[in-house]
């Protein structure tokens, strides 16, 4: 496996233009040191890589993984979402904040 280091780091807060697309950068540490989200406000979506999954979230027994992070990012960063945001994780099928506040055990708070 080829790896390459990044063209540049994103910073919590920054927007990603994308095409017609303007994504928000959340920093949402926990699954990993440098975990992030992507949030399109205008779209309702969020592309949650490994941070929240349909029922699940990122594993937090791997090095450099940390549970307390991963629900503070829960908790403060996604919990605010809009219910109708619809998350495309990392794995597995879709779903929504708001879908995931009522059955995800990692999403209560």
């Amino acid at each position: 496996m080829t790896t390459r280091d990044p063209d540049r780091f994103l910073d919590a807060g920054e927007t990603l233009a994308l095409g017609d697309l303007s994504f928000q950068v959340f920093f949402t540490p926990g699954h990993s040191p440098g975990g992030l989200c992507l949030y399109e406000a205008n779209e309702g979506v969020l592309l949650s890589g490994d941070t929240l999954f349909a029922g699940a979230v990122g594993r937090w027994d791997l090095p450099g993984s940390d549970y307390d992070q991963l629900v503070a990012s829960l908790r403060d960063v996604l919990w605010p979402l809009p219910d109708a945001t619809i998350v495309y994780p990392g794995h597995e099928e879709d779903t929504t904040i708001g879908e995931e506040r009522m059955v995800n055990p990692y999403f209560r708070f």
